[in-house]
């Protein structure tokens, strides 16, 4: 059994040994609650505490654009019309994206790694951002029409060290689990748009096309990079060269003189997560050089797949965080329907990646 099977089996037995036998309403039992994966009385809830301030996300929805759902928690209720809006004045809220993934499920029944968003409109917050390193969600399958709920849970734990002039330091932390319940808002006209990528990627290793132009990768770079405010190593990106001999200490001075499948923003790939054998949302991009370039130039020359949409994944048979390690597993990116010829691609399939940090 995967690692990751065996966390929603003993995620989903913990709920229904808590269910047997509830605590009775407080704080320190909402708390111990929480921390065994359920929400107490029964309404689903995140409990946060952002920045100091304890927080109940009970409300939320959720809407569609073209490519991607985008999730809202609240404190306060949420209207469809004003679901994208950041709310009251005295609302916190959290937001997150889910992407069809394979076979359009949504990467429903399994964790993933997904960012966060935090918004206030009152407090100036410190941290607005989790990367997927730094959150976990899992998410029950759905059908993916109006007036459907998505559930799941989710949990994080972000910190962040503020260094002053004075060179003191203010350190900040952001943390929460609980369930949530979302209705997806009426908006017919784009859940059909919302299209699922092929249940799986080819067998062959990692090759494809991108703005009309083949590409077959010979080495695969994993540039592994450490958070210190948070204590955890994470793999930053995932690069594909064409050629054979990259290495660590040169794959710097090549990166502006080939094309380049790059992949970022991978979920689960922390240190604290460790999560392999499922597909984990990912950003997908590509290189195309500029003969005589400057920098300004060489910014110009990133194209990313649909535009900027991130139908890109990555399913690890291993991870390993240590210099000179090798990561094996499966990645998978394509471009949404309509895209720009030049932002138009496909490429996936099985890689072995060399980890390279920082150090």
């Amino acid at each position: 059994m995967s690692p990751n099977r065996a966390a929603v089996g003993a995620f989903l037995v913990v709920i229904g040994a808590c269910q047997a036998n509830k605590p009775e309403p407080n704080a320190d039992a909402d708390e111990a609650a929480v921390a065994a994966g359920e929400s107490p009385g029964g309404t689903p809830t995140v409990f946060a505490n952002i920045e100091g301030r304890p927080l109940q996300l009970r409300y939320g929805k959720a809407y569609a654009t073209s490519d991607t759902l985008h999730v809202v928690l609240s404190t306060e209720k949420t209207s469809c019309t004003f679901a994208f809006a950041p709310g009251t004045e005295e609302a916190y809220r959290i937001r997150f994206e889910l992407t069809p993934g394979p076979g359009g499920r949504f990467y429903a029944g399994t964790p993933i790694g997904v960012g966060l968003s935090f918004e206030s409109r009152r407090s100036r917050l410190a941290i607005t951002a989790a990367d997927p390193y730094l959150a976990t969600l899992i998410v029950e399958p759905f059908a993916l029409r109006a007036g459907s709920h998505i559930r799941g849970r989710l949990e994080f734990d972000v910190k962040f060290v503020k260094r002053k002039v004075d060179r003191s330091r203010q350190t900040y932390q952001s943390k929460g689990a609980g369930f949530f319940d979302v209705e997806i808002c009426d908006d017919a006209l784009v859940p059909p748009a919302i299209r699922g990528q092929p249940a799986d990627a080819p067998e062959s290793e990692v090759s494809g096309t991108f703005a009309g132009q083949q590409f077959t990768f010979k080495t695969a770079i994993a540039n592994v990079w450490h958070d210190p405010d948070n204590s955890q190593d994470y793999i930053d990106s995932i690069v594909f060269f064409p050629v054979a001999g990259i290495s660590c200490a040169n794959q710097w001075e090549q990166r502006d003189k080939l094309n380049l499948f790059v992949v970022r923003s991978i979920g689960g790939a922390g240190s604290r997560q460790r999560f392999t054998g499922s597909p984990q949302p990912a950003s997908a991009s590509f290189f195309i050089p500029k003969v005589g370039a400057g920098v300004n130039e060489a910014a110009d020359a990133i194209y990313f797949f649909g535009g900027g949409a991130e139908r890109a994944w990555v399913r690890f048979d291993k991870l390993d965080f240590r210099t000179g390690a090798t990561l094996t597993g499966t990645v998978y990116a394509d471009s949404r329907e309509g895209s720009k010829i030049e932002e138009e691609g496909q490429i996936g399939g099985r890689f072995k990646a060399k980890v390279c940090t920082a150090d």
